[in-house]
């Protein structure tokens, strides 16, 4: 049998509890990137605070079957003509933040 390393995202505290209940239950923790909102609105809590207070809330809930282990967001720049090309250049500027 395959097997796959699975990491979850979400950006709600409801998610992340049914995702613990599930790690309880297969008696392993699931693994969990928290979804930042950095300008495609699509999915994601805002950066700062908003972010903040979720990781906090997760990890105040002691959800036993999940761990924070980041976070995760999608470029704002995706569906731009030379978006790579405009996009490189700022990754490189923020990579010290």
């Amino acid at each position: 049998m395959e097997r796959a390393s699975i990491t979850a995202s979400t950006d709600d505290e409801t998610v992340a509890k049914g995702l613990s209940d599930l790690g309880e239950a297969i008696h392993r923790k699931i693994p969990l990137y928290v979804d930042v909102n950095t300008g495609l609105n699509r999915m994601g809590r805002e950066p700062g605070q908003p972010t903040a207070e979720l990781v906090k809330r997760i990890w105040i809930s002691a959800l036993p079957g999940v761990e924070v282990v980041g976070l995760m967001t999608h470029g704002g720049h995706t569906g731009q003509r030379n978006s790579m090309r405009c996009a490189v250049p700022h990754a490189w500027k923020r990579k010290d933040l």
